[in-house]
């Protein structure tokens, strides 16, 4: 029985050491022991598993080509070369705010929040805002949930003959308005990146250099 018991350990022990790491598996073929500490829009930083007290290693993601990660998971990466290739980092955004949402157009195209943060990915400004204005929307999206839960669940009830507290109903009504406010405040927040990121691709492309004959030779002017 006791050695029963030792085996089961034992196995117990070997398999947390296999699957408590995270395995990055580059597309040479090599793989990785690690600790991942956070997966970015382009690079993925981690610690060697050997020394997870250690510095933190920064790798691209196109050299990547699996990770495995130690609850069993997976992420496979792929070039996108094709999707990148229909965003033009110099030509303006256009933003409409419709029944669905906001959405987002570089010319015909409608962008997805990678292409608008791979836009962004110069102007922090910007992407600051951008990304704020969708974590409200966020957040809005919860409280109208919420608010509607809770109104449905009132009249629900009353429908019943049920008598339910009223702070259902003030809950319901505050979560609603909520919903309202951080919607319109995020939706600000998404068209202000987008302004900002048209008025500095503007204000780029308004300086030129002009080259031409001047009264002592050959001179230049720059041009605002």
């Amino acid at each position: 029985m006791k050695k029963i018991l030792l085996l089961f350990i034992l196995s117990n022990l070997l398999f947390s050491k296999i699957y408590s790491q995270d395995i990055i598996v580059l597309k040479t073929g090599d793989e990785i022991e690690a600790k991942i500490t956070e997966v970015g829009l382009d690079n993925v930083k981690y610690k060697k598993y050997e020394n997870i007290n250690g510095p933190v290693y920064v790798i691209l993601k196109n050299d990547i080509f699996m990770i495995k990660y130690e609850n069993g998971s997976k992420d496979v990466f792929v070039e996108e070369k094709q999707k990148e290739s229909t965003v033009v980092g110099r030509q303006p955004l256009t933003y409409k705010n419709g029944f669905w949402g906001v959405t987002i157009r570089q010319g015909s195209i409608k962008l997805s929040t990678s292409d608008i943060k791979r836009l962004y990915s110069n102007n922090a400004v910007a992407l600051s805002k951008y990304e704020a204005g969708k974590a409200l929307n966020g957040m809005a999206t919860f409280a109208g949930i919420t608010g509607g839960l809770a109104l449905g669940y009132y009249f629900v009830s009353q429908g019943n003959g049920e008598e339910i507290d009223n702070s259902v109903v003030v809950i319901g009504a505050v979560s609603l308005l909520a919903n309202i406010i951080m919607n319109i405040s995020g939706n600000k927040m998404i068209k202000k990146s987008v302004d900002i990121f048209n008025s500095d691709m503007n204000a780029s492309s308004s300086l030129s250099i002009n080259f031409g004959t001047a009264q002592n030779g050959i001179g230049f002017s720059l041009m605002f």
